[in-house]
């Protein structure tokens, strides 16, 4: 199989979020930083360069791309397999790569947090994140995320994602729970436990099927209040995390994961 860039089938594979022993990708591409004139770049991207497609061809292609700048996105997505416009990322890897470091969840016992509730039943990841601000200015934001999936699912997931939810199960990073929905009441009783570690100010919760934990997570003393997922409430939060410094516990996983 051999496609242009915006194909997104072997993108996971190469980045590791999926595992397959029967699919061999391999992809050819010019690094952004590279000269998108230059022939030897166009070699690297194009390795049948002059045998199923002819030299002159890409030279013209390139030449009208540097008289017309309008062309130029397409001639280095089309020519060079790389990603332009639509490959722009609201977050750049490199930001979020600096967060790599690890996090000793017993440092942070008894220290204000603030607590992000995110549910599923069975198909996605059921999340719950703390949050921690920093007690001075040069410390920066902690946060310590928790995920889910139901036991039974666990298998078929892993051959329907191509996703190593099990390597990631016994590594820690995720959580199962018995049967073949996500236990919404082992959740709860999760979050009461960190209740007696950390002192949660708040748990923000999206809407979609979280009425009746919401009202148990009240009854156990914690103040919960909605936040949408649409754009009016998670654009101000979105561009004050990009601001932020923040450390992220877990991070190679879920780096790997939402790349």
């Amino acid at each position: 199989m051999t496609k242009g860039s915006g194909d997104a089938r072997m993108q996971p594979f190469w980045e590791g979020r999926k595992k397959d022993s029967t699919f061999y990708p391999v992809i050819y591409g010019a690094e952004m930083d590279e000269d998108w004139t230059d022939p030897k770049v166009w070699k690297k991207a194009n390795p049948s360069l002059g045998e199923t497609i002819g030299m002159d061809k890409v030279k013209a292609a390139c030449e009208s791309a540097r008289q017309n700048p309008g062309e130029e996105n397409s001639f280095r997505q089309l020519r060079l397999n790389q990603w332009v416009k639509q490959a722009v990322r609201w977050m750049p890897m490199e930001k979020w790569d600096a967060c790599a470091f690890p996090v000793d969840p017993e440092e942070l016992e008894g220290r204000v947090c603030y607590g992000g509730l995110d549910l599923s039943s069975t198909t996605d990841l059921t999340c719950f994140c703390l949050v921690f601000p920093p007690e001075d200015e040069s410390e920066p934001y902690y946060i310590l995320p928790y995920y889910w999936l139901p036991e039974e699912t666990l298998p078929l997931r892993v051959n329907r994602d191509h996703v190593p939810y099990d390597v990631w199960e016994r590594q820690g990073y995720i959580q199962t729970t018995e049967g073949n929905v996500v236990h919404y009441g082992f959740i709860e009783k999760f979050i009461e436990a960190l209740g007696e570690k950390y002192n949660i100010r708040e748990i923000a919760f999206d809407r979609w099927g979280a009425i009746q934990m919401v009202q148990n997570l009240e009854g156990m003393g914690f103040t919960v209040v909605p936040m949408g997922q649409g754009f009016a409430s998670m654009s101000p939060p979105t561009k004050e995390l990009m601001k932020l410094s923040m450390i992220v516990s877990g991070y190679t996983w879920l780096a790997i994961f939402h790349r």
